[in-house]
């Protein structure tokens, strides 16, 4: 089990710059591309994570353009990505990205492989999906020690009590590296 350090993560993460020029970005749409210049932004969260903790297996579940796997793997090129989403991710990015392994199932009961050290969760935003998804991977033992990160935590309310139902150690609202929407993070328990 890797001990995470969220303070560490944060900090690093106001260090990250990207070269938009790197071909990791070349598919990306100019509105997702300018999150990453932010000065604080979750797509630098996620990167510094990986920079931090390169021996670390990412599984992002909620896959949409791929920008949040893309922002991981720009921290740790040499890494293989383990993304997944509902439906069809039609915006996805990252078809030509040797490291990506994108599977196209119903995230809320696959079986999965490997346990993840870090997940990214930003799926359906019902809060009930996501419910199901955690406990998903909780019956498969794959939460233990995890890093989380929960996107749009405040977007709706059902989203709003999922994240207050988060069982999580160091859990906190990082909204202020996220978007509007909301970021959470924790070490699930």
């Amino acid at each position: 089990m890797i001990d995470f350090d969220i303070d560490e993560i944060l900090k690093k993460s106001l260090e990250v710059s990207y070269n938009l020029r790197d071909p990791i970005f070349s598919k990306m749409d100019v509105e997702y591309s300018s999150f990453f210049m932010r000065p604080k932004s979750y797509f630098k969260v996620l990167t510094a994570t990986a920079q931090l903790y390169p021996e670390a297996h990412f599984l992002e579940l909620g896959t949409f353009t791929g920008a949040s796997a893309l922002a991981y793997a720009y921290g740790k090129p040499e890494t293989t990505i383990e993304t997944c989403d509902i439906k069809d991710a039609r915006r996805f990015v990252g078809d030509d990205f040797e490291g990506m392994n994108f599977t196209m199932t119903d995230c809320r009961d696959h079986v999965w492989k490997t346990k993840p050290d870090v997940l990214f969760l930003d799926i359906t935003h019902n809060g009930e999906d996501e419910r199901i998804t955690m406990a998903n991977l909780e019956r498969q033992g794959f939460l233990d020690g995890v890093l989380m990160f929960f996107d749009d935590i405040v977007i709706n309310d059902e989203m709003k009590k999922f994240w207050a139902e988060v069982k999580a150690e160091n859990k906190r609202d990082i909204t202020e590296y996220g978007h509007y929407d909301g970021f959470g993070v924790g070490i699930y328990e």
